[in-house]
């Protein structure tokens, strides 16, 4: 389940929080585990893949950068070296 917070700035679940969500340029994904991510992808919501950047700032958090200006709706797809994918939506753009 995704959960927003009353100030609609970033939505938490499964120990993930997105922020700014959304966003107009780059977020954070903060995990409250370690994580060592093999993968972040960002989708919108036909399946294509958005061409992104992202820097791992520390074992908890992670800097995502599109390469361009993304409107609309997207799906955030985080995969770890255990094999798990944390699925999240995020919103790009002024909301």
């Amino acid at each position: 389940d995704i959960v927003a917070d009353i100030s609609g700035t970033s939505w938490s679940a499964a120990g993930m929080l997105i922020y700014p969500n959304p966003s107009n340029a780059a977020f954070y994904i903060q995990m409250t585990t370690s994580v060592s991510p093999t993968g972040i992808h960002l989708y919108d919501l036909l399946g294509n893949e958005m061409d992104i950047q992202t820097e791992i700032l520390d074992a908890h958090k992670v800097k995502v950068i599109p390469n361009s200006q993304l409107q609309g709706s997207y799906q955030l797809r985080l995969q770890t070296a255990d094999g798990r994918v944390i699925s999240r939506a995020v919103c790009m753009g002024s909301h």
